[in-house]
């Protein structure tokens, strides 16, 4: 019996990473991993909000992708305090969703992202969804280049009035070795967590926000892994990131001219 599989693929198209949709059909395990990336596995589409058992599969046609994957750490401590934790618990279970605090996350996933709360505008934990449907062509971006996100009708407003950030342990980049292979690395800070900038629209038609990450040039760290990385913002700088009266194009120099100190691993 063959099975319906529906799954999105993650390629390099311009300037973003977009996820794809496609179906087929599988007879065996074999046929799941000759895809370079399969999201969801069953009959009901990865492009729900609401799908239960999102799994990620990976293959060397996945990692090269940039900016495509992160970490909130192995305990839910290691990013959040306790009470950020609760409060964002009881947001989610208000809204029926279990989001988790830990453990990696994927394109298409929930996780917590803090942007100004619209009841007093100060910074708060909201669950959104990776990844902007694009207009005009069924695929999504998950990430935005810092440097033209303004000339981007996709993003432009959102450079002024929905910036966000994305609390994580660390991100992943991957490289491709001389012999073909593709070796994975870790990037964390130096004992704090990492904030990557992000822009986030409400969709009509989906009950959450979604978000994308903005990348920059990769740092002297990251450069010999890969050629860019997330835009990292400075706990110092976080206020200001959110505060949509500072204009994106003041902000931004500053931003990329205070420099995240990172930690290597891989």
């Amino acid at each position: 019996m063959h099975t319906p599989l529906h799954f999105l693929t993650i390629e390099n198209e311009g300037e973003h990473l977009v996820l794809k949709s496609a179906s087929t059909y599988i007879r065996s395990a074999s046929d799941v991993m000759r895809h370079p990336a399969l999201l969801f596995y069953g009959r009901r589409r990865a492009s729900s909000v609401f799908s239960i058992g999102l799994a990620l599969f990976f293959s060397p046609g996945y990692t090269e992708c940039m900016c495509s994957r992160y970490t909130l750490g192995k305990q839910d401590t290691e990013v959040f305090d306790a009470g950020e934790a609760a409060l964002f618990r009881a947001r989610c279970a208000r809204l029926g969703l279990t989001v988790a605090l830990s453990g990696e996350v994927a394109p298409s996933c929930l996780a917590p992202v803090l942007a100004p709360s619209s009841l007093d505008r100060r910074p708060s934990l909201f669950p959104m969804q990776w990844g902007f449907a694009h207009p005009e062509r069924k695929l999504t971006v998950i990430n935005a280049k810092t440097e033209t996100a303004q000339e981007k009708e996709l993003f432009r407003e959102s450079t002024y009035t929905r910036r966000c950030l994305i609390p994580a342990a660390g991100f992943f980049e991957w490289k491709k070795e001389p012999d073909g292979r593709k070796t994975k690395t870790l990037f964390t800070g130096e004992g704090t967590k990492l904030l990557l900038g992000g822009l986030y629209i409400r969709a009509s038609r989906l009950p959450l926000p979604v978000f994308v990450i903005l990348t920059q040039p990769a740092s002297e760290t990251v450069r010999p892994v890969h050629q860019r990385m997330p835009l990292l913002v400075a706990q110092t700088l976080a206020d200001r990131f959110l505060d949509s009266a500072v204009p994106y194009e003041t902000l931004l120099p500053l931003v990329m001219d205070t420099p995240v100190p990172l930690k290597v691993y891989g």
